[in-house]
């Protein structure tokens, strides 16, 4: 290639490489440009977002100069932009924060963060124009820019938060106080209190709603003013606050000067806005919750929220507290209720019951008389037990018809009545008062029922303080219920009790006639037993005669003598014996309790004494000695020396002994034999499942025996293997040794014999 040819060639490859530089250049511009467009557009978008952020963003140098400050900024500290550029950061920080402020950025400076919060462990605070402080969060960031550092806050102002939150506190606590108040004047109080903490005004009152006397009706205010009742209905009603309790709706009122409804409060304060709000429970305006300034314009929808949020506060504690009020005073008619029943059924006495049942019904109604009336089945009137009032001695036993009197009505148709104004009332008996004095206006009258049939009424009269209501009713049914089956229990006692009287003296007497069978069944051996002291004395008589018509030997006639004066003593202890035994039981001094028979037995206290078994028992065999020998009987006794005594009547026990004794001998009187009468201590469980120490007592005889099939029946009355037996002697003996918490046993073979155990506890319970 020549050099022209060469040099050509350059100069296109030189011309090539330049076109591409040059595109290069060219798309570099471009970049540029682009870039730039973005950069304005950047600045734009973050222009407008320092115009509409809300906080406060502000930018400084090195030494703490602003260089930028945001709308928020301006909204906040109420300084302007242009005010703040080029000044101190510390204007907007209270003076007292300076130095911390200082440390923070110290500290920030030498971290290695981009940005640090301020005030994370510390609260801190803000200065407006103004000069008043406010809390606020902020955070700092650092950015170098042309070898200088430019600093950048974001502060919020969090003063309505706080606010709010202490709000929010306020209240909190304020429900945890009303919880523990029952009583509206300390439960109101309360509440206004919490009140001037919370807003801004010159006077704060709450009315409650009297819808008996048709007002609303202040009685509570900060500061206090007199009292002051609003009508609710008619002419002169006026009030914005009436106006809140018959819509429903919260009123704020801007200018009350401009509301006719306004009315002023007592004593002059210039008002100039209103705000009231309804206090509500179940719907229903129970109430008003209202604050008044002197300020135009004064109060916000917040204010609004938060007095309606106390005016809920108020209406939850009164209904808890009328809740509770209620639960109490139903709590004290329960206990009333219940002691009022439990003292009228304590007793069986009717005249006791009855005047029981008028106190209680008198105090549980708050009346100022009571009384009840009794049905009389055979003149068919209503006659007065008992009457708890002034002047009502002359009611006791008068009659009331049962056609014109209203307790008449009541029995014939069962039903109670509630009267508002007894004189007017077509059925009251006027009579009544005329004996009394009284003047009758309401009443109450429940008839007393049992088993649906109507024993009687009862009435209260004059409820103090105003008329019965439906609840008095229902407390006066509750108390009659009890009432009425008391008189139902103590009718049926009266009735038990003479029956029980007739039972037991029938009981006497059948114990009586037993004892007097036995002393029958001695008499043959008895009559031989004096005849022979009869036939000494007799001998001895016939020897002093003759010795008196001879001799006259004074030692003859005092042996004569003594013989028949010691046969007569034999004949005394004989008939001393035998009067013991059968003279009849003493009578029970207070009426037998309800329960079994069995108690006629039972020895009282006094009754009670410490007996010794072994000289009951040879007092037993002295009495039929002379029919054991008649009989070809002997008497085989192993009766322990050491025989604890046992608390008992000795009178029963004999009586027991000798029915055994009896029985055994009439067993054997046929073929002679031998009674054996064992005694020992021992120990057995008894009723009550314990190993108590007893006594055993064992009477056997080698008689005839007793069939098997009459021995589970030997223990019932009237039941009887002999012939001539009443049935009762066993059945007695029986009924006394379980009265003494003791057991009797039998056993028995046919053409062997039969024994009898006793066994009798130490003690009675």
């Amino acid at each position: 290639m020549s050099d022209k040819d060469k040099t050509k060639a350059q100069l296109i490859d030189e011309l090539t490489a330049m076109r591409r530089r040059i595109s290069a250049l060219e798309a570099l511009e471009t970049k540029r440009k682009q870039a730039e467009q973005s950069l304005r557009e950047s600045e734009t978008r973050f222009a407008g977002i320092l115009d509409v952020a809300a906080d406060a963003i502000i930018s400084t140098d090195e030494t703490q100069q602003i260089i930028l400050f945001n709308k928020g900024a301006e909204n906040i500290f109420g300084y302007s932009a242009q005010e703040m550029i080029g000044k101190s950061l510390n204007l907007l920080i209270p003076e007292r924060f300076w130095t911390i402020h200082q440390n923070y950025i110290a500290q920030f400076v030498r971290s290695a963060t981009p940005i640090y919060q301020i005030g994370e462990h510390q609260q801190i605070f803000g200065r407006r124009k103004n000069g008043e402080e406010f809390p606020a969060e902020s955070s700092i960031s650092q950015l170098e820019v042309g070898g200088r550092k430019i600093f950048t806050i974001v502060l919020h102002d969090i003063a309505k938060r706080k606010r709010l939150e202490e709000q929010l506190a306020a209240i909190y606590q304020l429900g945890q106080e009303l919880t523990l108040l029952h009583n509206e004047a300390a439960i109101i109080r309360r509440v206004l209190e919490t009140a001037t903490t919370l807003l801004q005004f010159e006077i704060v009152g709450c009315g409650l709603v009297d819808r008996q006397a048709g007002v609303l009706r202040y009685c509570y205010s900060i500061p206090e003013i007199m009292e002051l009742s609003m009508p609710l209905t008619g002419p002169e009603t006026r009030g914005i606050s009436v106006a809140v309790v018959h819509s429903g709706q919260a009123l704020n009122v801007p200018d009350v000067m401009q509301d006719p409804r306004y009315v002023f409060p007592p004593g002059g304060l210039p008002i100039c806005s209103e705000l009231c709000v309804p206090i509500k429970v179940d719907q229903q305006v129970i109430g008003v919750l209202n604050i008044e300034s002197s300020l135009p314009n004064c109060f916000t929808s917040d204010d609004q929220q938060l007095l309606q949020t106390l005016a809920d506060q108020v209406a939850v504690a009164l209904e808890n507290a009328r809740l509770h009020t209620e639960m109490r005073r139903r709590a004290q008619e329960l206990a009333a209720l219940h002691f009022a029943g439990r003292t009228v059924v304590s007793s069986l006495d009717l005249d006791t019951i009855l005047q029981q049942a008028m106190i209680e019904a008198k105090i549980l109604l708050e009346a100022e008389g009571a009384s009840i009336l009794l049905h009389h089945s055979p003149s068919d009137e209503l006659i007065f037990a008992t009457a708890a009032s002034p002047g009502t001695e002359a009611l006791i036993g008068a009659p009331v018809p049962l056609k014109g009197s209203i307790a008449g009505w009541v029995m014939r148709h069962k039903e109670p009545v509630l009267v508002d104004n007894a004189q007017k009332d077509s059925r009251f008996y006027n009579q009544i008062d005329n004996l009394t004095g009284l003047n009758t206006r309401s009443l109450l009258a429940v008839p007393l029922m049992v088993n649906e049939e109507v024993i009687g009424v009862i009435e209260t009269i004059n409820k103090a303080g105003g008329t019965f209501n439906l609840h008095d009713l229902e407390l006066l049914e509750a108390l009659t219920s009890s009432v009425a089956v008391a008189i139902a229990n103590a009718r049926l006692y009266e009735n038990l009790q003479e029956q029980m009287q007739m039972l037991q003296e029938t009981q006497a007497q059948l114990v009586q006639s037993e004892k007097m069978a036995a002393v029958g069944r001695l008499s043959a051996s008895i009559a031989h037993e004096i005849n022979n002291p009869l036939q000494a004395i007799q001998n001895s008589l016939t020897l002093l005669k003759e010795e008196m018509d001879s001799h006259r030997r004074p030692q003859e006639l005092r042996c004569y003598l003594d013989i028949a004066e010691e046969e007569i003593k034999r004949i005394s202890k004989i008939m001393h014996r035998l009067r013991a035994f059968y003279r009849p039981a003493r009578q029970k001094e207070h009426p037998l309790a309800i329960g079994s028979l069995d108690t006629f037995y039972r020895p009282t206290r006094k009754e009670l004494q410490l007996i010794d078994l072994t000289v009951i028992l040879k007092s037993v065999l002295y009495l039929v000695d002379a029919q054991l020998k008649e009989n070809g009987i002997t008497a085989e006794c192993n009766l322990n020396s050491n025989l604890p005594p046992i608390q008992g009547n000795s009178h029963h026990l004999k009586q027991v002994f000798l029915n055994l004794v009896l029985n055994a001998v009439e067993a054997m009187a046929a073929q002679g034999g031998v009674l054996h009468l064992n005694s020992m201590p021992d120990q057995a469980q008894l009723d009550n499942g314990q190993l108590l120490p007893v006594v055993r007592l064992e009477f056997s005889d080698t008689g005839v025996g007793i069939p098997p099939e009459a021995i589970p029946h030997l223990f019932e009355p009237f039941f009887s293997t002999k012939a001539q037996g009443s049935g009762l002697g066993l059945s007695i003996s029986y009924k006394i040794i379980r009265a003494y918490n003791g057991r009797i046993n039998v056993e028995s073979q046919m053409g062997m014999g039969t024994t009898f155990t006793i066994l009798l506890p130490l003690k009675q319970p």
